[in-house]
């Protein structure tokens, strides 16, 4: 898979992005409808320096502040023309570099057993004690 292109896995339950960060020629990325729960799965897309359209929308990770996501999005993937379906203009990235949270490491998970990944919490606190 390391000379696709364009890669359409909308739908799919998939949950990382691990595998992706192999598809060096990828131009476009298409992964809406999944279960990526954590933003911090964009550290696998920051190496596909091609990636120019990236669709994500209706993932946990999106979050209800919509305009956070987009920031973050693009300041880790700044080489990207369109996200969302929907055009990156040069005031926005601008924006991004200032504002979008940094991500520098990839996502800390461990398995359930059952499929469902869990965040996996160094300091061993309760997600209550996290709120």
């Amino acid at each position: 898979m390391p000379n696709i292109e364009v890669l359409t896995l909308s739908a799919n339950k998939i949950s990382s992005l691990e595998h992706i960060s192999q598809c060096h020629n990828l131009t476009e990325l298409y992964l809406r409808k999944n279960n990526i729960c954590n933003i911090s799965e964009l550290y696998y897309l920051k190496p596909l320096t091609r990636l120019r359209v990236l669709w994500l929308s209706e993932n946990p990770c999106c979050g209800p502040d919509s305009q956070k996501f987009r920031l973050t999005v693009l300041r880790n993937l700044p080489n990207l023309q369109k996200l969302d379906n929907q055009a990156v203009t040069e005031e926005e990235l601008s924006r991004a570099l200032e504002e979008g949270e940094e991500i520098t490491a990839p996502p800390l998970w461990e398995g359930t057993g059952n499929g469902v990944p869990l965040f996996h919490d160094p300091l061993n606190r309760s997600m209550e004690e996290t709120k």
